[in-house]
């Protein structure tokens, strides 16, 4: 999961996936590649799946993550904004 933003009392989260969907060109543009990093203890690539944004309450969150930097971070809010009309 990729916190992205609040909406009121709940934090707003996108799934992240392990799996490559650059190839499959019907879904290529929900998805976008944010490469390797300690959210995945294998250290796999991954991708952030764009199409549906989930409503989290913070209580449920149970496990620590990991900071995903600035850039990459950056591209999947300008994507964000740009879908769902977000500031």
């Amino acid at each position: 999961m990729l916190l992205v933003g609040t909406s009121g009392r709940y934090l707003l989260g996108l799934m992240l996936t392990s799996k490559d969907h650059n190839g499959d060109a019907r879904r290529a543009d929900d998805y976008v590649d944010i490469g390797t990093g300690p959210w995945d203890r294998q250290w796999r690539p991954s991708e952030a799946k764009l199409d549906r944004v989930l409503q989290i309450d913070p209580r449920d969150v149970r496990r620590e993550g990991a900071i995903l930097d600035a850039g990459r971070f950056s591209a999947i809010a300008a994507v964000l904004k740009s879908r769902h009309g977000w500031r």
